[in-house]
């Protein structure tokens, strides 16, 4: 969990953006789920 609070920034708007990169990495770990 604390890899993914640093890959993941939240903006002043609230918005979470998360890199290319890391949402590959997401998407993959979901398939695996």
């Amino acid at each position: 969990m604390e890899k993914l609070e640093s890959i993941v920034k939240v903006s002043t708007k609230g918005q979470i953006l998360i890199p290319k990169e890391a949402r590959e990495k997401l998407k993959i770990r979901e398939g695996e789920k």
